[in-house]
């Protein structure tokens, strides 16, 4: 039978495979008197520990709202690519406030310190392991998507969930092959959480049944503007189309419209006056649908880039949509087992949620005008 991965393993099996801290000379850039698309090579790491900053101390009090650390550096160094920014930082080259800061998606607030030291020794990469792996045996692999990255291949796109979780089971399995994997279902680019792929077609079968007949369990964190107006619990249910009459999909206005049945429970969790935490229950899976029954409901997702056209309030900024899938639960297709998948907020989203619940303000946009 199969087995729940521990986070000692996979630093021991995914560590191989993740080897993106080298920074090479043509692929660094300062910022100093050579602009943002200079190049330098990078100094020999020294002993001590000590390191000395480069020309200037980069200061991120120019950032009208708060941003992840690999984003505000992207908009710094706009001639170099997201992954050799992410090199640098893994590396262990950026420092935050005098402490060295190897998570690219790092909450930066106003004010932040920020320097680039060449000569910081190579960072500790033990955090480094690739895809989160929960559960893993000859039928099915439950893994955790980062945002950002596709849930499985499309077009010329080979960094996507499914890619990273194929490169990492062989090493946790001690094998050489690379095994095939199939989707069940998928998340939005831009949302985190739990995934489930199976490792055959009857498996897939299986839990397609399963997701059909909304019997799998799916659970979502949605950090959503504003006070929401219900009191404690509220379902949406709707039928949504690819176009809602505005360009947008979403719920269609006549009864007998053809679309998609979708229903979406709501949970309030946490109230903070110009947000509300709310569990999200998935009764069935439609592309958006989190997304566009929040919205509907008065009340975006933070971070929402395209549901947000009928919100007339200050919209809070962040650096991610607050949306991430916490919880999963199925019957194991192999030997009738109910398995049950419990995933925390991740750093982000746990900070966000950390300085609404001491009074912080996050950033606002302007209300949109009518």
């Amino acid at each position: 039978m199969g087995r729940r991965v521990d986070e000692n393993e996979m630093n021991e099996g995914a560590m191989e495979d993740v080897d993106r801290g080298d920074t090479g000379p043509d692929e660094v850039a300062v910022l100093d008197e050579g602009g943002p698309g200079a190049s330098r090579p990078e100094a020999a790491p020294v002993d001590s520990g000590a390191a000395e900053p480069f020309d200037e101390t980069v200061t991120s009090d120019t950032l009208e709202e708060d941003a992840s650390l690999i984003r505000w550096l992207r908009k710094r160094l706009p001639g170099q690519s997201g992954n050799a920014v992410r090199r640098l930082i893994e590396s262990g080259k950026i420092w935050v406030d005098g402490v060295v800061a190897t998570e690219p998606s790092r909450l930066l607030r106003v004010g932040h310190q920020v320097s680039l030291r060449w000569n910081a020794p190579r960072a500790d990469r033990s955090h480094l392991v690739g895809p989160k792996i929960y559960y893993l045996d000859s039928y099915l692999v439950v893994a955790e998507k980062p945002i950002g990255i596709l849930t499985i291949p499309f077009e010329e796109d080979h960094d996507t969930l499914m890619d990273r979780v194929r490169r990492v089971i062989p090493k946790l399995e001690k094998r050489g092959s690379v095994p095939p994997l199939r989707a069940v279902h998928r998340l939005d680019k831009e949302a985190s959480g739990l995934v489930v792929f199976t490792r055959g077609v009857k498996v897939q079968r299986d839990l397609q049944e399963q997701f059909a007949s909304h019997t799998v369990e799916r659970a979502y964190l949605a950090l959503v503007q504003g006070d929401v107006s219900f009191e404690q619990q509220r379902t949406m249910q709707s039928t949504l189309v690819s176009d809602r009459g505005d360009g947008l999909k979403g719920s269609a206005r006549a009864s007998n419209a053809v679309g998609k049945e979708a229903v979406t429970h709501f949970e309030v969790l946490e109230r903070f006056g110009i947000a509300t935490l709310l569990r999200c229950q998935l009764e069935t899976g439609r592309t958006h649908q989190i997304r566009i029954h929040a919205a509907e409901l008065g009340h975006p997702i933070i971070g929402e880039p395209v549901y947000v056209r009928d919100y007339r309030g200050p919209l809070l900024q962040s650096p991610r949509l607050m949306l991430h899938a916490t919880s999963l639960g199925f019957v194991h297709p192999g030997s009738g087992e109910g398995l049950r998948f419990e995933s925390p907020a991740p750093e982000v989203f746990a900070s966000y949620l950390l300085g609404l619940r001491r009074g912080r303000q996050p950033g606002r946009a302007k209300p949109r005008r009518r």
